[in-house]
């Protein structure tokens, strides 16, 4: 089963902070088990498509003296000046070896980002303590699988239920 959404610059816009419901629902409740962790991955991967895709945002500015602010005010009026953008967002619930699976795609129309600083960083006590890049070593800790394909713009995070 697949199903996915194309968000464009006035959804995007209303969905400023991801999706507000996970509404992935299935008649035998396969995906009813973990909605949490499948809220917080989902919404992962919209806020970087967002952020950092759409609205070309650089997380470095959180670690600067008063920067997360910064951050948060350059959001605001990016968004508000948005005129163009995309963020599309696939699922597919299937079975592999007999265990069930989602497969989550995201895919903006920023120009990608240095995915490898992230995606390959060491799981250390001293990144924990990091202002930007936790959310994707979160991911990849709560999935079986994440891949960012093209220039980081695309990715693809498969969950076992």
């Amino acid at each position: 089963m697949a199903h996915g959404v194309a968000l464009g610059r006035r959804r995007i816009a209303r969905h400023r902070r991801g999706p507000r419901h996970a509404r992935l629902h299935r008649p035998d409740q396969t995906l009813a088990a973990a909605p949490g962790q499948l809220f917080l991955i989902v919404s992962e991967l919209f806020n970087n498509a967002l952020d950092h895709g759409v609205l070309g945002l650089d997380s470095r500015t959180k670690s600067l003296e008063g920067g997360f602010e910064r951050y948060l005010e350059e959001r605001e009026r990016r968004l508000a000046e948005l005129n163009d953008g995309v963020i599309d967002i696939g699922f597919h619930l299937h079975m592999a070896d007999q265990r069930p699976f989602l497969d989550i795609q995201v895919r903006d129309s920023g120009r990608g980002f240095d995915y490898h600083a992230y995606i390959d960083a060491p799981d250390d006590d001293q990144s924990l303590y990091q202002t930007h890049g936790r959310g994707i070593r979160l991911v990849k800790t709560l999935c079986e699988e994440v891949t960012y394909k093209d220039n980081g713009n695309r990715v693809f995070a498969r969950y076992a239920l």
